[in-house]
């Protein structure tokens, strides 16, 4: 019997490029079909991938050499081999600054002076200076590219079809209603008990979960939590509750005009209550966040300065800056301008859109004009967030179990390739530098945990929520049980089967 799992979501694959992309929805698909150097699980710790067989770490002075030797068994799907060039090949395009890649900021943080050696075809050698940075961590889930399928690149997002060595080869796309199909790599190592996976793209997320219950899909992610209680007690399905450690902010381009002062920061998210965006965006189903990082995470720093939701202290504070009422609803400077934004998010994302249209409420309350807008996530990057064009953007960031993230979401140098907020603290900066290894947690956390109360005060953003995501399926859908703050559901599809029902008697 064929077994593919059919998948239905309100997002989409926005590119075919694996290290271009930065969303959940496409990374769920497209790294199913690539394997990995370095891994995470569910509990926060770091692996070897299975691509992997054997790896050697060589202290060399101040140095440090990693020495990696992939399976003799790993090909690409055209049957070619998995060679260590391929692996040279990936970092150096995903360091290529002419790509901006979104992955280039974490694979900065490996470490100092970083050089690639591939002694032979089946072995990589990376060896850098690990003071201060992350480590190899930097590389987990990075996709390991094939160089001759590659090496060509392009502007077009979806001009090369993916090509890959995970335990999924890519079949069709249809770009009308989103869907992708993979099957399986029957020629893997370890090849999935499933034939196939395919995901579709519904309007919202009660269209996606209708349509598991009349048996047309066998799963629906990332619901809404009201179209998650709709199907409370239904017998053919089940609804399943999880954490990937994420986090909703709000994030103002602090370069912009209006939004250049931290004290005006300040008041609006003082404005913001964080705790009601949870329970009527989520039901409840979530945490407020005073930080990115998850407060389940080692990482996280429990003692930051808080804004607290205040609203007159808020209208309090903008008045001092020159914001005044005059009689109308909105504040206006001294010059006679209003005080208005523009705040930018994900389409077809319920609960982002709820959030963004709850803060623009909020912040009416004390005079603030916000204009919502939401494009599609693939534009809403390319044409917005990635070259900074916009004043307030709410999306979502999971920053995984290791705090590598910091240095490319806040440093102003170099190093800060994703710090689309143009955040600029020299303090901050110096921070990012001196941080210790991050394999060595206990000497790391402390510092980065100042780093953290360090961009509370500086606002660049306002952590809002971190949500818990909520998934229906059929009941006959098996899939390996979550448990950890850092879960995705789609790192064990090879893992998923059909229950197979039993013969009649």
């Amino acid at each position: 019997m064929t077994t593919t799992v059919r998948i239905a979501r309100t997002t989409e694959v926005t590119t075919f490029d694996p290290v271009r992309y930065n969303d959940r929805g496409t990374g769920e698909v497209l790294n199913r079909m690539f394997s990995h150097l370095l891994v995470t699980d569910s509990a926060g710790g770091y692996g070897y991938g299975s691509l992997v067989a054997e790896a050697v770490e060589t202290r060399l002075g101040d140095r440090v050499r990693h020495s990696l030797r992939l399976r003799d068994d790993a090909r690409w799907h055209d049957g070619r081999p998995v060679t260590a060039h391929d692996v040279a090949f990936t970092i150096r395009r995903v360091l290529d600054p002419a790509l901006d890649s979104p992955r280039r900021p974490e694979v900065l943080t490996i470490g100092a002076d970083l050089t690639v050696r591939c002694p032979t075809a089946r072995v990589v050698e990376l060896e850098f200076v690990p003071e201060g940075h992350a480590g190899l961590r930097a590389l987990a889930w990075l996709p390991v590219l094939p160089e001759h399928h590659y090496g060509a690149g392009g502007g077009d997002p979806f001009a090369v079809a993916p090509l890959g060595s995970g335990e999924f080869r890519f079949a069709t796309r249809d770009p009308a209603d989103g869907t992708i199909e993979l099957v399986a790599n029957r020629d893997h190592w370890a090849p999935p008990r499933l034939d196939g996976a395919r995901w579709r793209r519904y309007r919202d997320a009660g269209a996606a979960v209708d349509a598991v219950l009349a048996g047309a899909e066998d799963i629906a992610t990332a619901v809404t939590p009201a179209a998650a209680r709709s199907v409370a007690g239904h017998p053919g399905v089940r609804v399943h509750t999880s954490s990937d450690g994420s986090c909703v902010y709000l994030g103002y381009q602090t370069a912009t005009p209006v939004l250049r002062e931290p004290a005006l920061r300040t008041a609006l998210s003082m404005a913001i209550d964080r705790r009601k965006l949870v329970a009527e965006t989520i039901a409840g189903q979530g945490r407020p966040a005073t930080t990115i990082i998850h407060p389940d995470s080692r990482w996280h720093c429990g003692d930051v300065f808080e804004h607290r939701y205040d609203p007159m202290a808020a209208a309090d504070r903008l008045g001092r800056l020159g914001w005044r009422l005059d009689g109308t609803a909105v504040r206006r400077d001294g010059a006679g301008r209003p005080l208005t934004l523009s705040l930018l998010t994900v389409a077809g994302d319920e609960v982002k859109l709820a959030a963004a249209e709850l803060i623009a409420s909020q912040l009416a309350d004390v005079g603030v004009r916000v204009r919502v807008d939401a494009l599609p996530i693939g534009e809403l990057l390319r044409e917005h967030v990635y070259p900074g064009r916009f004043e307030a953007v709410l999306l979502a960031l999971n920053p995984g179990p290791s705090p590598s993230f910091l240095r490319g979401f806040y440093h102003s140098g170099e190093n800060g390739a994703t710090n689309r907020f143009r955040y600029a603290d020299p303090a901050v900066d110096r921070m990012l530098d001196a941080l210790p290894p991050l394999d060595d947690e206990a000497a790391a956390v402390e510092p980065v945990r100042a780093v953290q109360r360090a961009v509370a005060l500086g606002v660049p953003h306002t952590p809002l929520f971190h949500p818990d995501v909520v998934d229906v399926a059929s009941a006959a859908l098996r899939m390996p049980p979550l448990t950890g703050l850092y879960t995705n559901r789609f790192t064990d599809l090879h893992r998923w089967a059909h229950q197979t029902p039993a013969p009649a008697r």
